[in-house]
């Protein structure tokens, strides 16, 4: 699967205009994957960008940015946040700010089962407790989940198609036989666990 290393951002700087920095945080320094079809589109964007640039007069792009203007050079990150809501208008979304684009992309995973630390992860967050602050009402399904899988490995009666005598020597000679006198839990008794202790009542 492809890969997107971030490691720098734009950044406007008094007097020099839109530069490419370092970012703030190691945390920030992160290596995302991409989709088969966000892979598609941007291959399609690259095709376009190479005909602005053979159309174009002037083309500044040393840096060999993705997302340029028409004439190779950065895009402004301010000017680039206030065009997202027209963007978002004119594809039939609606309203969206870029951070909010970020927060729906955030509940959205979380909503889906995805690892509260990898979205910690993709959103570049400095540690998984700023995440936890900003998200953790989200998590209430696998909390629910966690609790019917403690539930269902707790109580037998869930799991009618197990039997704890199956194993059971019927001569009763192993190591590690299971008495019929219920002595211990089934996957729970030292002889369940491969340890080679009998069980039995005294």
């Amino acid at each position: 699967m492809p890969l997107v290393r971030v490691r720098r951002q734009l950044l406007r700087h008094h007097g020099k205009g839109v530069l490419l920095s370092e970012l703030k945080t190691a945390g920030s320094r992160r290596t995302l994957h991409l989709s088969e079809p966000v892979v598609q589109v941007l291959r399609a964007h690259q095709s376009r960008q190479d005909d602005e640039r053979t159309s174009a007069r002037v083309w500044r792009n040393p840096a060999g940015l993705v997302f340029t203007s028409t004439i190779g050079t950065p895009l402004d990150p301010e000017v680039f946040g206030k065009s997202v809501p027209r963007i978002c208008k004119e594809a039939g979304l609606g309203h969206w700010s870029i951070h909010e684009l970020r927060h729906s992309c955030a509940s959205l995973l979380l909503a889906m089962g995805v690892p509260l630390e990898v979205v910690s992860d993709t959103l570049g967050h400095a540690s998984i407790r700023v995440t936890m602050d900003v998200y953790g009402h989200l998590l209430a399904p696998p909390k629910m989940q966690a609790a019917e899988a403690m539930r269902r490995a707790l109580w037998l009666e869930d799991l009618p198609d197990f039997d704890p005598l199956a194993a059971v020597d019927p001569v009763g000679t192993t190591d590690n036989a299971v008495t019929s006198d219920g002595v211990g839990r089934p996957g729970l008794d030292p002889g369940t666990l491969g340890l080679k202790v009998p069980c039995s009542s005294g």
